[in-house]
């Protein structure tokens, strides 16, 4: 009897001690309603005063001595799986925040059938340098040829210098990986007959500020934006989806605006030629904020940043999802997904082959808009069910802690957590495009010859501002 008293008192010693930790925790996140937490509370409280009162009684039974340790020890261990569960998404939370960087990478190519394999095997050689508009080109450059000596021959453009190396008239090519994306898609053949000899890693500070608005009632903007990348979700890459969520938590709507990728826009702060849209991710997340935020004449709150990992692990991770397709067709970016004429129930490869596709269209990139926010309407239904929060919550967590990159404060993430699992609102979902015409240009990214734009259509962008500002204020 006095060995079970000791492990009495040491097991509800050890269960008081874990609850006033975890309730110090918890009840300042504000992540769980007040409705589901304080009947818990209660219900807890109680149960920690039963405890208490029969290990501190010294004439109790021995079988009730025994039934209090059996419950402290399963509380115990449910203490644990909680506490696992909150450090969990405390974690993955904290990896989520802006990191107030982006990574650009550099890199030396070669010919793919050349028989340099090492870095030192190109010295005394030439290689081809273009002039460049991105910060940290020209120092990253210095580095190179103070470890080895070669031979710079610079070109006007990265077109020029990249079709340099593909008529064999220099060994190498320094470029950044946001410049080699567009060689790949405007030389043909390019990204076949090249590979990478050398890369190395930049850091590139952002400027991102914090809003301050209580997102339980005002209405705010997020920016959507989707780099052409898999893997680190940190890297500067072109900006292939351009979409405002604009969010109203008292009316429960949400707007999606898309914006083409070809848009012919003025980059913030530049002069000269305008530039495709998606060519402003080159010169990081802050441009491409600015430059929606100066198009469609809106504040842009928070911004989420997301690659083609991002899109295919989330899918995964809630269960798959539901999209209409009007039309039947092979996957170009995935032979392996074949869709058909109705819904559709997709996994997380084929709803980014979906998002994608847009050889099988006769609109091109205009239907792919629609098929993106498509998926992304059925990836925001599907993940605020309450089914979804309450089955697919770690791994949804886990999903956007590896892949998503966001400056929403985390106080306003519990927030939003908090809203829904209070509510369970019904929201409505819209989805608008602005459109443009067909055209070609010289860009403010590459000058050296006309590429593929679309010019605006000056009404839709009237009618998607008009649009965002009546949600915007709508019961304000």
């Amino acid at each position: 009897m006095k060995k079970i008293t000791i492990i009495n008192l040491l097991t509800t010693g050890i269960l008081l001690l874990l609850s006033g930790i975890l309730l110090s925790i918890i009840i300042p996140l504000k992540v769980i309603p007040l409705k589901y937490l304080s009947p818990l509370l209660i219900i807890y409280i109680l149960l920690l005063i039963i405890i208490s009162y029969i290990t501190i009684r010294k004439r109790c039974s021995k079988k009730k001595k025994i039934l209090i340790t059996l419950l402290s020890m399963i509380l115990i261990l449910l203490l644990g799986i909680s506490f696992y569960y909150l450090n969990h998404t405390l974690n993955c939370i904290n990896n989520i925040q802006d990191k107030e960087y982006q990574l650009e990478e550099y890199y030396i190519l070669v010919l793919k059938d050349s028989n340099y394999q090492t870095i030192t095997d190109i010295e005394n050689t030439s290689i081809a340098t273009y002039q460049n508009q991105v910060k940290d080109y020209t120092t990253n450059l210095e580095k190179i040829t103070n470890e080895i000596a070669i031979k710079e021959k610079e070109y006007p453009n990265h077109i020029e210098a990249s079709q340099a190396l593909l008529n064999h008239e220099i060994e190498s090519l320094f470029i950044s990986s946001s410049y080699k994306a567009i060689s790949d898609e405007e030389i043909e053949n390019f990204k076949d007959n090249v590979r990478v000899l050398f890369k190395e890693q930049v850091k590139i500070v952002t400027n991102s500020t914090t809003i301050k608005k209580d997102i339980t009632k005002d209405s705010f903007n997020i920016y959507i934006s989707g780099i052409d990348i898999a893997g680190d979700i940190s890297l500067v890459s072109r900006s292939d989806v351009n979409m405002i969520a604009t969010v109203n938590p008292t009316t429960h709507q949400i707007l999606l605006t898309s914006i083409p990728r070809d848009y012919y826009v003025q980059l913030h702060g530049t002069t000269g030629y305008r530039d495709k849209l998606t060519h402003s991710g080159i010169y990081g997340i802050d441009m491409t904020i600015n430059t929606v935020e100066d198009l469609l004449d809106v504040d842009i709150d928070y911004y989420v940043r997301v690659n083609f990992t991002t899109l295919t692990n989330l899918v995964d991770a809630i269960g798959e999802i539901d999209v209409y397709s009007d039309t039947a067709f092979k996957a170009w970016t995935n032979p392996n997904c074949t869709y058909q004429v109705g819904m559709m129930h997709l996994d997380g490869k084929c709803a980014l082959a979906f998002a994608r596709e847009r050889y099988a269209y006769q609109e091109g990139d205009r239907h792919r808009i629609k098929n993106q926010q498509d998926v992304v309407k059925a990836i925001i239904t599907k993940s605020l069910s309450s089914k979804t929060l309450i089955t697919k919550y770690s791994s949804i967590l886990e999903t956007f802690s590896n892949s998503f990159q966001t400056n929403i404060p985390s106080d306003k993430i519990y927030q939003l957590i908090n809203i829904q699992l209070d509510m369970m609102p019904n929201w409505t979902i819209n989805q608008i495009s602005l459109n443009g015409f067909d055209s070609s240009n010289y860009t403010y990214s590459y000058t050296g010859q006309k590429l593929y734009v679309m010019e605006p259509d000056q009404n839709t962008i009237i009618e998607a501002n008009r649009k965002i500002k009546n949600i915007m204020e709508a019961n304000n």
